[in-house]
């Protein structure tokens, strides 16, 4: 789930890191805008920058001063254990 402007929405992480995401099926974004990640299933979330956009899809990065980042990315560590590294980060 993704919050931009105070408005959540479904979304797709199609890609994902310990510091950002490629974030698709978005609606109301804009360059250099901010929102939240929320990973329901696994209790975590954390604040974001929008720092392009691209065919459809964010690329955002993880707000460093978020206090919950931490959290956030024992789970990214704990989800993509084993899985091998894209090309391109987020």
């Amino acid at each position: 789930m993704v919050t931009i402007g105070g408005r959540s929405q479904a979304a797709r992480v199609l890609d994902l890191s310990a510091s950002g995401a490629k974030i698709g099926g978005l609606e109301g974004m804009a360059a250099a805008g901010r929102g939240t990640l929320r990973l329901d299933r696994h209790g975590a979330q954390v604040s974001f920058d929008i720092r392009d956009l691209d065919a459809g899809a964010a690329r955002v990065a993880f707000a460093e001063a978020d206090p919950q980042l931490g959290t956030f990315r024992t789970v990214v560590d704990r989800l993509t254990q084993g899985s091998r590294p894209i090309g391109k980060a987020a």
